[in-house]
């Protein structure tokens, strides 16, 4: 059987609509119809928008905890169902408040994603494929990112908008409904293809157990083993916590993560104005050259999985 395959496909769409989702926005503030609606002022909009970033940075560790404690088949179903109706409310807003509250939910729902999918693929991918397993399901997330801007600016483009009992419906709310909706779809598809054992799934034979079994992480503490006090959570807990710190590979893997980050977050975010504000570049020329270096990252990123596992 090959189960295995299906959990990285849909973990893969998983990480698709993860970023479509949080990258959608950036477009859609910049529609004279948004901007209509919630009076024009940027500094209000970025700031109603920020609460995603505070909420992913927060949540990380305690979202990553959580799936080793529940399990990551419902953790992760509960974080899909979560940020999608977040999107969904965001595209039913009245406000920057309600909008605002909807980006801290977005974040506090994504910053599990990535944590548990690493999970989940230790415990479904033999170690020799392990790599490649991520680089594809990271692949996703920059597909799904790099969409973002041209599908949504296309709903609003086709869908003009339309008025229920006086409520303007414009083309992008239709959008972030949309996206909403297809997220709980990823939700049921993710909950029916995924158990957290590859010995829970019943369409998986002994020969691919035996074939994921080579390199399966064992349990973590806590996982699948009943429930167990509150004490004894908080104690568990802290032993990880201690073993994390104490830990040289750990801290050393953190440094690269920040390094990585402050590279990304200047290519997505602050590259465009360098090339316009510094180098005096065209926005169409400007705008060839961004997509040339995310384009190449995105090859690289499965390059990468592949050159791991070799």
């Amino acid at each position: 059987t090959s189960v295995r395959h299906s959990v990285v496909c849909v973990t893969f769409f998983t990480a698709f609509i993860l970023y479509l989702d949080r990258n959608c926005m950036g477009e859609i503030v910049k529609s004279d119809v948004f901007r209509a609606e919630f009076g024009g002022d940027m500094n209000a909009i970025k700031d109603a928008l920020s609460g995603f970033y505070l909420a992913y940075a927060l949540f990380q560790v305690p979202a990553g905890w959580l799936s080793d404690r529940f399990g990551a088949r419902g953790m992760m179903t509960f974080y899909i169902v979560l940020w999608s109706l977040c999107t969904y409310l965001m595209g039913c807003a009245s406000g920057l408040g309600m909008i605002f509250a909807a980006r801290l939910g977005l974040g506090v729902a994504q910053a599990g994603a990535y944590p548990t999918s690493g999970s989940l693929l230790g415990r479904w991918i033999p170690v020799a494929k392990r790599a490649r397993a991520n680089s594809l399901v990271a692949f996703g997330g920059r597909v799904g990112g790099s969409a973002a801007p041209l599908l949504s600016a296309a709903l609003m483009t086709l869908i003009v908008g339309f008025s229920i009992g006086g409520f303007l419906i414009a083309g992008w709310r239709v959008a972030l409904v949309l996206y909403g909706l297809i997220g709980l779809g990823i939700a049921a598809w993710f909950w029916r293809s995924f158990r957290d054992r590859p010995g829970d799934h019943p369409d998986c034979n002994a020969a691919e157990r035996k074939l994921i079994a080579g390199g399966e992480v064992p349990p973590m503490p806590g996982v699948g083993q009943g429930r167990v006090g509150a004490v004894e959570s908080l104690r568990q807990l802290g032993g990880t916590l201690r073993g994390l710190v104490c830990s040289g590979s750990m801290w050393l893997m953190c440094i690269v993560g920040w390094g990585t980050n402050v590279g990304w977050v200047f290519l997505v975010v602050w590259l465009p104005s360098y090339l316009k504000d510094v180098q005096a570049l065209g926005d169409v020329k400007g705008g060839l050259l961004v997509t040339v270096v995310l384009s190449i990252g995105m090859f690289g990123m499965l390059l990468g999985g592949w050159v791991t596992d070799y």
